[in-house]
């Protein structure tokens, strides 16, 4: 295969599992070099089949490294690489039929996908989120990590985040939130599908048609203006600046003081599920 007779595009979905960890999951395909923009170019055939596609996939993930320099030293390096738990499966573009037959009949239309079934095998991914953990969106403080409601697992990683920031991976602190991942939870490559803009232009496409049919049948009411559609003078909407913090030291100390309520709320809450050092222990017998 001729690697500079293919493109590869591929779209990346980072999933947090429940023991705290990403995992990634990655569609991988080979396009055409030349000419990849057109979506209805069909008579294109791939060099190589998805199942070679797939085992040439998993050999490099198996191999890739990546060395870093580790900060808590002079000359250590590490070498970064994936885990072992790697599964490749080949796609094809037909779809899957409804297992209506025998094993023996079904055991061949396993592994074909539609593209709406693998998007929403990925889409899957995309909405579980960290408050499952018990950690909201907002940026963490250190100081905070011994009060979160979260499982010890969770509170281990938190503080060894916090220990590294301290040896030399000070950037890392920013990310208590995210358990120390920075990325996006999505990527693609540019030339995988469409783009967000051709999808906003749709969308207002979509928004100005329905507006239409809905002056149509109530000619009464005033209609919604888009960002692309004519704006009068009386639709302009300004906005200012007006200020940033508390507009008193007054309130400033109200948002304070519940703030230091909450946490010795937290503090007390957490220290009635803890049994007590040197307490007796009962048992009952019979």
């Amino acid at each position: 295969m001729d690697p500079d007779g293919v493109r590869v595009s591929f779209i990346k979905i980072i999933e947090l599992q429940v023991r705290a960890i990403p995992h990634i999951h990655a569609l991988i395909r080979l396009d055409p070099h030349e000419n990849g923009d057109d979506p209805d170019q069909t008579d294109w055939e791939s060099p190589t089949s998805a199942t070679k596609l797939a085992a040439i996939i998993e050999h490099a993930a198996r191999t890739v490294t990546l060395a870093l320099t580790d900060p808590t030293t002079d000359s250590a390096v590490r070498r970064i690489r994936f885990g072992t738990q790697i599964d490749t499966q080949p796609l094809t573009a037909s779809s899957a039929p409804e297992k209506t037959g025998s094993a023996e009949q079904n055991s061949g239309i396993a592994g074909s996908l539609s593209g709406r079934r693998v998007a929403r095998y990925l889409a899957k991914y995309v909405t579980k989120s960290l408050a499952d953990l018990g950690i909201s969106a907002r940026r963490l403080s250190t100081e905070a990590i011994g009060d979160l409601d979260v499982s010890e697992h969770v509170r281990a990683i938190l503080t060894t985040i916090s220990a590294l920031a301290d040896k030399g991976l000070s950037g890392i602190r920013r990310w208590l939130h995210t358990l120390g991942f920075r990325g996006h939870i999505t990527s693609k490559s540019r030339r995988y599908s469409t783009t967000m803009t051709a999808l906003r232009q749709r969308r207002a496409t979509w928004t100005r048609k329905q507006q239409s049919k809905s002056t149509a049948q109530h000619p009464d009411q005033r209609p919604y203006r888009g960002s692309s559609g004519a704006v009068d003078d009386d639709d302009l909407v300004a906005w200012e600046f007006d200020r940033a913090g508390h507009a008193s030291l007054g309130e400033r100390t109200l948002i304070i003081s519940a703030s230091l309520r909450r946490i010795q709320q937290r503090h007390t809450a957490r220290e009635a599920r803890q049994p007590r050092r040197g307490a007796p222990v009962e048992v009952l017998d019979g």
